[in-house]
């Protein structure tokens, strides 16, 4: 027990997506200490939601701080009042969170699976080892190595190691497209160069209790056609046969096995194709995309509660309550156009529709879409079942893509 008379739950980082474990930290009765960016710990929308025991412990505005960063932070704020509990928030927090739960002998994913879930390498030699299906691949080094290995492959995929939400992730369909991403990527290190495996994507979203799989959740996802292949909507849960529901769940199992993990959270990657599913890659932290919130209004699992319970050593509430669907669509808008706003907003009124947010790292006007931040909006629906679901989808994106 730290200073104060109630547990603490340190959180390494948070944004905007994690700001639902506060609430919940609350409710469990822990106090807070959280690192994160200077902009997102001071939000004006947040000056009321700090306790008095809690602690904030700023890094420097900026995207993309490095693990070592994160790292620092974290002992800063363990220095100050140590934790009975850590969790991380997104990918360049898990190795952090992991060293010091490791430090503290507190539970979490555990230093093997923090660190194979940083590097995609990593990922395709662990999995290989244990004979989980996934791509063929190459790791490379370099424009030639790639060109050489891709010959008579192509499509094939080029992956940065160490980044997520697809960023830098691109189908080359031939060497020009290989030309073209080393020069923009190839710079910073040894990439993976992968086989392109077709086929409907899904992930896995699986609550992890000491070892053992407690819940699992199938999401079926859509995307953008290549190169880029960008997350543009999600469906909870997949609608699919029971047959392939389990193949999946079974395959996200192997892959916490291989891990080791031990508690929190893992989100597994991957696409069906005739041999049954093809791993494309697991993270042991917060799913993104709110599939945390669209999980728990489909089931009424609160997987930001259960995070923090197994982080905790306490049995996690993951008994689904109720049964129906959610989903979560990105419109596909025109690059260089203004944001519809004003029509994003209005479409809240619509049926079934819970919530619409907008990025506000996406600017004024559409990015070209190349990776997750890039997407300029989203829509939650929800519905009792997937046919009503897709009829209120249908009716938002009738009202968002006329105006935009």
């Amino acid at each position: 027990m730290t200073e104060t008379t109630r547990p603490r739950l340190l959180l390494v980082g948070m944004g905007m997506m994690g700001r639902p474990y506060l609430a919940r930290a609350r409710r469990l009765g822990f106090a807070v200490s959280v690192v994160d960016y200077e902009g997102s710990l001071g939000a004006p929308d947040l000056a009321d939601s700090w306790r008095g025991d809690d602690r904030r412990h700023p890094i420097p505005n900026g995207f993309g701080a490095g693990d070592e960063v994160w790292y620092a932070a974290a002992s800063r704020a363990v220095a100050e009042a140590e934790p009975d509990a850590v969790l991380a928030f997104a990918e360049p927090h898990v190795l952090a969170a992991a060293l010091i739960a490791a430090r503290l002998g507190l539970p979490g994913p555990g230093l093997h699976a923090a660190t194979v879930s940083r590097d995609k390498a990593f990922q395709r030699a662990l999995f290989e080892r244990h004979g989980i299906r996934q791509p063929a691949y190459r790791l490379v080094t370099d424009q030639a190595a790639a060109e050489d290995w891709a010959a008579g492959r192509y499509p094939v995929v080029l992956k940065p190691l160490g980044e997520s939400g697809s960023k830098g992730v691109v189908v080359a369909a031939g060497p020009q497209g290989v030309k073209e991403w080393t020069a923009e990527y190839g710079g910073t290190g040894p990439f993976l160069c992968e086989e392109y495996v077709p086929g409907a994507e899904f992930s896995c979203e699986v609550v992890v209790d000491r070892s053992v799989v407690v819940f699992a959740n199938v999401t079926a996802k859509t995307t953008t056609e290549p190169p880029y292949c960008v997350e543009v909507e999600h469906l909870v849960p997949a609608d699919v046969d029971a047959v392939t529901r389990d193949a999946i769940v079974a395959q996200a199992r192997e892959v916490v096995a291989a891990l080791g993990m031990g508690a929190g959270i893992a989100h597994v990657e991957m696409r069906l194709t005739p041999d049954g599913p093809c791993l494309m890659e697991v993270a042991v932290r917060t799913p993104g995309d709110n599939l945390m919130d669209l999980i728990e209004a489909a089931t009424g699992v609160d997987l930001f509660e259960a995070a923090i319970a197994v982080a905790a050593d306490r049995r996690p509430a993951v008994e689904p309550t109720r049964d129906r669907v959610a989903g979560i669509w990105y419109p596909l808008l025109e690059p260089g156009s203004p944001i519809p706003t004003e029509t994003l907003r209005g479409a809240e009124t619509l049926p079934g529709v819970t919530r619409v947010d907008i990025n506000p790292m996406a600017g004024p006007t559409v990015p070209e879409l190349r990776w997750s931040l890039d997407r300029a909006a989203c829509v939650l629906v929800t519905g009792p079942t997937v046919a009503q679901l897709r009829g209120s989808l249908q009716r938002v994106k009738a009202t968002v893509l006329a105006a935009g």
